[in-house]
């Protein structure tokens, strides 16, 4: 018995040391391309405050000016795409936008677009189609098992190793992006994930329904 419980031991330590050594290789693929990110597209922008957080997140990681002028680069373009454009631009956006450029980016595209439906945009397929990291946040939540055929034909337009990145209240839907993934025949299977919350460095609490000590993060690429 005891023989028993060392091998159980012993092949479990390997399986979690494995999964551990996976996350490890996907979180590097994903900080090499964090450092040479161009183009940007947030999705369900809000007041634009994933952008401005990623525009202090290459400050601060990478060194980057985010000066149009200097010779580190900067960011060339940011798409900004929300159900409720007409009402964030009025309130927020029109403000915001004269702040980023161009000291930290070249231009801010503002389009429309409800992600309950299918992609059907020719504006918002050639932001896809250039963009190099997708920001959500609490976006699939709010539109929960409605996002489903633009999230499908949004991996399948975008670009080959583009990030992307979610952040949700609970990991709930993010566990439902992550089993379609697996589904056969779907645009889905190509991206491969790594958990970047408090469960990133614990394989069995990614599997939970919450999270300790904020939202669940999920990047991919």
């Amino acid at each position: 018995a005891q023989a028993s419980s060392i091998y159980s031991h012993n092949v479990d330590s390997s399986r979690k040391q494995k999964e551990q050594t996976a996350q490890n290789e996907i979180m590097d693929m994903c900080w090499d391309k964090l450092g040479s990110i161009e183009r940007v597209c947030s999705l369900g922008c809000g007041p634009g405050n994933d952008a401005v957080g990623l525009i202090a997140f290459l400050r601060s990681y990478f060194n980057r000016k985010m000066v149009i002028d200097s010779s580190l680069p900067s960011l060339k373009e940011i798409f900004l795409v929300d159900y409720a454009m007409d009402e964030w631009k009025d309130a927020i956006l029109d403000y915001l936008i004269p702040i980023l450029v161009p000291d930290y980016a070249g231009k801010v595209t503002c389009e429309t677009c409800d992600i309950t439906e299918p992609l059907a945009n020719e504006r918002i397929e050639q932001f896809v189609k250039d963009s190099d990291i997708f920001l959500t946040s609490y976006l699939l939540t709010e539109t929960r098992n409605q996002w489903d055929k633009f999230f499908v034909e949004l991996v399948d337009l975008a670009k080959v190793c583009a990030l992307f990145y979610f952040s949700e209240p609970v990991p709930w839907q993010l566990h439902r992006l992550m089993q379609m993934s697996s589904t056969e025949n779907c645009s889905l299977q190509k991206l491969r994930f790594v958990w970047i919350d408090s469960s990133m460095h614990f394989p069995d609490i990614q599997k939970l329904d919450r999270r300790s000590g904020g939202p669940a993060v999920l990047l991919a690429i």
